[in-house]
């Protein structure tokens, strides 16, 4: 089975595989079951974004990873000829400690003595 294989190859820790498992089952095939990996459009992810806005963007945005590679590999294994989109909405989220401080440093006064 060639899914199997792909799945074995990528030796996945057991907590990530679970995850992706579970993402699949519970959100993935509930909502976007009924679609042809080549139909899925932009009303598809959105529908799938809008199920989970209770999640973290983090989790969300996995959700969309995970749909995202199954595509691409249909593609790679050729069980569909086009991509369906680009991208699928993932938004880059910057880690805390990456983001820029918006608050302003302070300078020191020219009218204050040294």
């Amino acid at each position: 089975m060639r899914g199997t294989r792909h799945k074995k190859n990528q030796r996945l820790k057991a907590s990530t595989e679970y995850q992706r498992e579970g993402i699949l089952r519970n959100w993935i095939i509930p909502l976007l079951g009924t679609y042809r990996l080549d139909e899925i459009d932009v009303a598809a992810v959105d529908l799938l974004k809008e199920a989970m806005e209770e999640r973290s963007e983090k989790y969300v945005n996995n959700a969309l990873a995970i749909l995202s590679n199954m595509v691409r590999t249909a593609k790679s294994l050729r069980v569909i000829e086009e991509l369906p989109l680009g991208t699928f909405g993932l938004s880059r989220s910057i880690p805390p400690r990456l983001r820029r401080s918006t608050r302003r440093r302070s300078t020191p006064d020219s009218s204050s003595p040294p």
